[in-house]
């Protein structure tokens, strides 16, 4: 289909452009923006004519200047939709670092990191009003031996209530509201062991928390697991991951018991920089993605994360497959013989949560393995939920309305389960 070249209606040239476009051009792809401007000029007899898109006279408008509106049928509209999908799907497994075209737009190297690191921290010291309201996220203090010490022991809750009585005693907005945060989700982590149906929201106070009219004192922001780094607003370690997330190398941070535990990740790159991370933050609880490589083929790569003494210091591991988002990704594409070369891996005897999201390849074999593995003795729960995708409602002209979603399909563990104690006792 040849596309249509703008046609002066006045003196049929085709040296026309198109005017009073936003500036920058992006924001002309703007679905929130309900009305725009479209204009056309000659540069050959100078016309300029100009119609708000929601006017009656728009599409004759449009025809007049030999720029018809586009229509799109279903199977058009979709196939653009999956295109744009597979580029992104290559496009990410195809980033690497160091990158100059990461979202720092610069290259990102662990000395670069480690000297913004310093940077920031001394920005931090010398800020200039520590105790304005106005600039509540300035002037954090850092204690680097109370940091070192959480980093040292990350399961004991004893240095995490030292750093908090630490951060009381400095007295500024900045560490009071820090302090806060780390002792509520303390509160919540420690009252939730204790009985996981305890209701935590009575215990939230002033004495403890900011007060109710502070924008941070929803209690629900302190829940583990729910209360991520922009909630939290880089407080506790916070601030020292910045530069792994910028450079792209590390994403969906999440705080527990004021602290970040939980990031998301390449296997490739946990195994680059291990080292670095939990010198940075208390990690104990693993999103691992392209287990085998991006093209889940590199058994040699899954052997070495399997063999990574860091694994270790995780508590609990997520293998996902999908993303919501993306069809065509593929996170994950493990089998049965992988789940037996992680039962036989000694470096998981500490995992207590193990998650293998939409694996359809898993059969009881690849289950069994696990439930027999002398290495796997501290486990006490495993997640194998396979889910069905749509979209909340489809349009004849437009196709599939609103974001694709994800839905329980079923829980295949529970039939496994019978299935091996029958075998097994």
């Amino acid at each position: 289909m040849t596309t249509p070249i703008p046609t002066c209606p006045r003196c049929a040239s085709t040296n026309v452009s198109r005017h009073m476009t936003p500036d920058p051009i992006f924001k002309e792809e703007n679905r929130y923006t309900p009305i725009r401007e479209h204009g056309y000029r000659c540069t050959a007899c100078t016309l300029l004519e100009d119609c708000f898109d929601n006017e009656d006279r728009y599409e004759a408008y449009r025809q007049r200047w030999n720029d018809p509106i586009p229509e799109f049928n279903f199977a058009e509209y979709r196939a653009g939709q999956e295109a744009r999908m597979k580029i992104d799907d290559e496009r990410e497994r195809a980033y690497t670092w160091p990158n100059d075209e990461s979202p720092s737009h610069r290259v990102s190297t662990r000395e670069l990191r480690a000297a913004s690191l310093v940077e920031h921290r001394e920005f931090e010291r010398h800020a200039a009003s520590p105790t304005d309201y106005s600039s509540y996220y300035y002037g954090f203090p850092v204690g680097e031996e109370f940091t070192a010490a959480c980093l040292a022991d990350p399961d004991n809750n004893a240095p995490r209530w030292d750093y908090a009585r630490w951060l009381r005693s400095i007295g500024t907005d900045a560490a009071l509201g820090t302090a806060g945060f780390i002792e509520g989700q303390l509160i919540v982590a420690e009252s939730r062991r204790a009985d996981p149906r305890a209701n935590v929201l009575d215990q939230f106070g002033p004495p403890v928390f900011w007060p109710r009219d502070h924008p941070d004192a929803d209690p629900r922001r302190l829940s583990p697991g729910v209360a991520t780094y922009h909630d939290a607003g880089g407080r506790g370690l916070g601030e020292s991951m910045d530069e792994l997330f910028a450079a792209g190398l590390a994403v969906s941070p999440e705080f527990y018991r004021g602290f970040i535990e939980h990031v998301a990740m390449k296997a490739a790159r946990f195994l680059e920089i291990a080292d670095e991370l939990f010198s940075r933050a208390p990690i104990r609880h693993l999103t691992l993605t392209y287990c085998k490589g991006t093209n889940h083929d590199d058994l040699g790569l899954y052997k070495a994360l399997l063999d990574s003494p860091y694994l270790e210091r995780i508590r609990s591991l997520c293998l996902p497959v999908s993303l919501v988002e993306n069809p065509f990704t593929v996170l994950n594409h493990l089998t049965d013989a992988d789940l037996a070369l992680l039962a036989d891996s000694t470096r998981v005897r500490d995992l207590r949560y193990l998650e293998f999201q939409d694996h359809r390849r898993l059969t009881i074999k690849g289950l069994e393995a696990l439930a027999l593995s002398p290495n796997l003795l501290a486990l006490s729960a495993v997640k194998h939920d396979l889910y069905r995708y749509s979209y909340p409602g489809t349009s004849i002209s437009f196709g599939n309305l609103g974001r694709r979603r994800r839905e329980l399909d079923c829980r295949a563990l529970p039939v496994y389960a019978e299935q091996l104690e029958a075998r097994h006792g």
